[in-house]
């Protein structure tokens, strides 16, 4: 306990080794051998910092039970680079950000588009030169200004106080903005305060990006920096330079398949709606273009630039060199040919019953006018589930019929609020005590403040998987789905009957699929893996039951997913020994022929 307690306060990190994980050897050669790790080396930040390549490697010793290690301090090539504008997420969050950007972007007439990008780098740059910000020092001086005035109850200390305390949250924003924007971990929501996290993050990112050493065409390792940039500009030229030859006989084989309807569709021109959509699911923290901002500039002033921006972009976009990029775009491999599927089915073709659901959606959508007209508003809301089911006593003798859908957070509270009231009249009916009417707003302040803070991550639900039976392996498969970047992606994990790791694989699209079909493609890449690698005898697991249904309903279909369900299928066919698990409901089921 007092070694941790050293290592926590001196703030040291353990080195990770390479090679053989153990340091000493005990009874070496016979059955009973104990090996154990008992060197390690630790460093703190700022020795990391002074020396970001640093190895530790665990040496081979033929006359002792002791394994040297050796502590590899190789010195930094530090590349000194010239300082470009980079807009920082922190700066949304002052008070007169919006000026000096309205400032920046009109501070001229009639110009282009770069020019006041431009322009408006170089007003953000000046006054963040003026907001620059020492967060541990100002953090701390806070922190000891509110330690003082915590005491204190006169009009001017607690105005004093509060004025502190914001400033103090504030500060701590700013600082998770600033490190999460260079660790670029954008899976982390928002809301963690972990700026230890991000800043580690940040500097392993920073090593990672350094680019020490390039093979040339001589296969000659090159090192220095003009060598570097040599290979690097040699490697691009040679990639994206055309290759001579004949097209024709290729060119001439290829029939023309887009129809005048669908060539006015690609041609129809781009609308303003169009860009802001694709603008709104970029992610904020992506790393910025050459003008040095990123999605989130845009975002957050997107009713102040979005005119000046849409005349530009439409025009850069409607030139001939959009038809290269789209001919290049990725094809979904399973696919054979191009077919009419019906979005709405899992297998891509029209029944009577999803038409029917469609048809009764849209129209309720057109004639309520955005009301719903059920108790699913009411059970959505985030309010605890008491405050719910107290709302729901007291209005279900109503007849909801047009209920207008209110945020959550407004929905909440107003449940909070009720159950608060009706507290409060317990305790004066049977206690003979009430509180105010502002104290009893408190208290519904606190409760839903309180039930927020503990359900703001919604809980996964907790499936258990079971070991395969001896002799036979199972692999366990997912997918997610990010809607920051609109990709999909997915994994899988090979293990034996003891449970043991064996193997594992992860993968992504780079064009939108849903989760159902990121489940299916997991279980596809996996099954291909083991065929390679000549693994048998495996139950493939997954928590996806319409995956599993699909794959035992042995239905054909003309969707994405009824095409890699049917390589699924052919693979099942190929290998009698592997199995389809479904982890919801415990049932296996193996193809029969």
């Amino acid at each position: 306990m007092g070694f941790r307690n050293a290592v926590s306060d001196c703030d040291l990190t353990d080195i990770q080794m390479e090679g053989h994980r153990f340091t000493w050897i005990k009874s070496a050669g016979t059955p009973h051998v104990i090996e154990e790790r008992l060197d390690r080396a630790m460093a703190s930040s700022d020795w990391l910092a002074l020396f970001p390549e640093v190895k530790l490697i665990n040496l081979l010793a033929s006359h002792s039970d002791h394994s040297p290690i050796l502590l590899q301090t190789e010195p930094v090539r530090q590349n000194f680079f010239k300082y470009s504008f980079k807009f920082e997420n922190l700066w949304l969050k002052e008070e007169d950000v919006d000026e000096v950007v309205e400032e920046g972007w009109c501070r001229e007439g009639n110009i282009e588009v770069t020019e006041r990008v431009e322009a408006c780098a170089e007003e953000l740059q000046r006054w963040g030169r003026r907001k620059r910000t020492r967060f541990k020092e100002e953090i701390e001086t806070c922190c000891e200004d509110m330690e003082k005035l915590r005491g204190r109850t006169d009009q001017r200390s607690v105005v004093r106080y509060q004025e502190v305390q914001n400033n103090h949250a504030r500060l701590l924003v700013q600082k998770e903005a600033y490190w999460r924007q260079r660790a670029k971990m954008h899976w982390l929501k928002e809301g963690d305060l972990n700026t230890k996290f991000f800043h580690m993050s940040a500097n392993a990112r920073c090593k990672v990006k350094k680019v020490v050493k390039l093979v040339n065409d001589d296969d000659v390792v090159v090192t220095n920096q003009e060598g570097l940039c040599e290979v690097a500009k040699s490697y691009f030229e040679s990639l994206f330079k055309a290759v001579e030859g004949n097209q024709e006989p290729v060119l001439s084989l290829i029939q023309p398949r887009v129809t005048d309807i669908d060539n006015e569709r690609l041609t129809a021109p781009i609308l303003k709606e169009e860009i802001h959509t694709a603008l709104m699911q970029m992610h904020p923290d992506k790393s910025p273009g050459p003008d040095g901002f990123n999605p989130a500039f845009y975002q957050h002033f997107w009713q102040l630039c979005g005119d000046d921006i849409y005349d530009p972009v439409k025009s850069w976009l409607d030139r001939e060199a959009v038809a290269e990029r789209i001919l290049q775009t990725p094809l979904f491999e399973e696919v054979k040919e191009d077919q009419l599927v019906w979005q709405f089915e899992n297998h891509g073709m029209y029944t009577v019953k999803s038409g029917y659901k469609n048809h009764i959606k849209s129209k309720a959508a057109d004639s309520n006018n955005n009301m719903d007209g059920g108790w699913g508003a009411l059970w959505r809301s985030s309010a605890p589930p008491k405050t719910k089911h107290l709302l729901w006593r007291v209005c279900r003798t109503l007849t909801l019929a047009s209920v207008s859908k209110e945020t959550n957070e407004i929905a909440g509270t107003v449940a909070a609020i009720a159950r608060c009231i009706w507290h409060n009249r317990n305790n004066w009916l049977w206690n003979g005590t009430k509180d105010s009417a502002k104290g009893v707003a408190l208290m519904a302040a606190h409760m839903i403040g309180e039930w927020r803070a503990v359900n703001m991550h919604q809980q996964q639900q907790h499936l258990i998987t079971t070991c395969p039976r001896d002799g036979w392996l199972k692999c366990n498969v997912d997918a997610s789905f990010s809607q920051a970047s609109g990709h999909t992606g997915w994994g899988w994990c090979l293990r034996n009957s003891n449970g043991v790791f064996v193997a594992a694989g992860t993968n992504m699209s780079t064009h939108k699929l849903t989760i159902v079909e990121g489940e299916a493609m997991a279980i596809l890449e996996a099954m291909r893996e083991a065929i390679s690698r000549r693994w048998f005898n495996i139950v493939f697991e997954s928590d996806s039951k319409v995956v599993v249904d699909a794959i035992h309903a042995n239905h054909q279909g003309v969707s994405e997913l009824s095409s890699i369900i049917a390589s699924i299928r052919l693979l099942l066919q190929c290998n009698q020994n592997f199995e389809i698990s479904s982890l919801s409901d415990k049932r296996i089921w193996r193809l029969t022929l």
